[in-house]
């Protein structure tokens, strides 16, 4: 008999997630009941899935009650109110419920109610699932109880081990001439205050990418073009178009569809450049080049920082002599390869704490 879960989310990366996993829950027994909010469903009726689409809570609630599954599992947001009513729905009705940190930024934010209050994870699941143990220690020191911390790894990343082998004859399309440059998405938690928390804007290092790229042309001779990738949950800015339209007479730039696969970008682009994006953390994992430019930084970003291979500036100087000792390597292209079993790893966790539920 198939085993009820049901899974929430709200964000585009948990989305992708679950994507990578269905199949994998569905042959383990699992009966999966999806449920999308804001940017995840626009993602999902884009690909063609079945869910329930709410806005909050109160949307599902009646549906919950019908449903009555095993395990409550959901991605985490800035919208941590109503996340936490999932949760505590969950646990008023004495079923494990599994909140999942996607990327590494904004922890205490995603379990925190009155974060003025300076109290920190006070709204949280049973267990929070989290990718790796970088991402673990970073939300221990915040203060996250270890004892709720499970480490899982993300399905996401375990596909991108096959990736290139599936997708060689996009070689063909490869221009060695385009550098790909990754948006950030607006981020509602730091508001208008993005300069003040982090020390840079995405609207300056993307105007200091395109003025090192023209001197980089300049002093080699080249003609690198610049493709501009805004974050799918972001949008581009009228002063990002400003700066497309003033420097386009000196480098040609391009602004990528909105559909347009970002693992097949990073393939084709000679480097990537950009913040903090979780792309430049896929993109060094197929064996790009990265460079993430964060001038007068002033925080710790763990899907940037001490990661192999990816290279990271914090001063406007060091800019284009990296961006050099980048042109001049030989791109390889070469997965990174993990020993990750996420997709089981998800599996053992759902069977784990439904037999643990069962047994009290």
């Amino acid at each position: 008999m198939n085993k009820p879960i049901a899974i929430i989310v709200r964000q585009i990366g948990s989305a992708r997630l679950i994507s990578s996993i269905i199949d994998s829950l569905i042959k383990a027994g699992f009966s999966p009941f999806l449920f999308a909010a804001s940017h995840a469903a626009d993602y999902w009726k884009k690909e063609g899935y079945n869910f329930f689409q709410y806005t909050n809570f109160y949307d599902v609630v009646n549906i919950l009650e019908e449903i009555n599954p095993l395990v409550v599992f959901s991605g985490t947001s800035d919208n941590v109110a109503d996340d936490g009513l999932f949760w505590k729905w969950a646990q008023e009705h004495n079923i494990p419920s599994i909140g999942f940190v996607d990327t590494w930024v904004n922890y205490w934010q995603r379990f925190t109610l009155k974060p003025d209050s300076g109290k920190h994870y006070n709204l949280l699941p049973d267990y929070v699932a989290v990718i790796d143990k970088i991402m673990a220690d970073s939300m221990i020191e915040e203060g996250c109880p270890q004892e709720k911390i499970v480490i899982t790894g993300s399905p996401l990343y375990d596909k991108i081990n096959n990736f290139l082998d599936n997708n060689r004859n996009m070689q063909s399309n490869y221009n060695k001439g385009q550098i790909l440059f990754v948006g950030d998405p607006f981020n509602p938690i730091m508001g208008e205050d993005e300069k003040k928390t982090l020390g840079f804007t995405e609207i300056e290092v993307f105007e200091l990418t395109i003025k090192n790229i023209i001197q980089l042309n300049k002093e080699y001779n080249q003609q690198y073009s610049i493709i501009y990738k805004p974050h799918p949950r972001g949008f581009i800015s009228k002063k990002i178009h400003e700066i497309i339209d003033y420097y386009k007479n000196k480098i040609e730039i391009f602004i990528s569809k909105a559909d347009t696969n970002s693992w097949k970008l990073v393939y084709q682009s000679r480097l990537v450049v950009g913040l903090y994006s979780v792309l430049l953390y896929e993109a060094m994992l197929l064996g790009s080049q990265v460079l993430s430019i964060q001038p007068n930084k002033k925080i710790r970003i763990d899907n940037i920082d001490r990661r192999d291979g990816i290279f990271l500036v914090t001063k406007e100087s060091d800019i284009l002599p990296i961006l050099k000792r980048l042109i001049k390597q030989q791109r390889k292209m070469k997965v990174r390869k993990q020993n990750l079993n996420s997709i089981s790893n998800f599996i053992d966790l759902f069977h784990r704490v439904i037999n643990l539920q069962e047994s009290l």
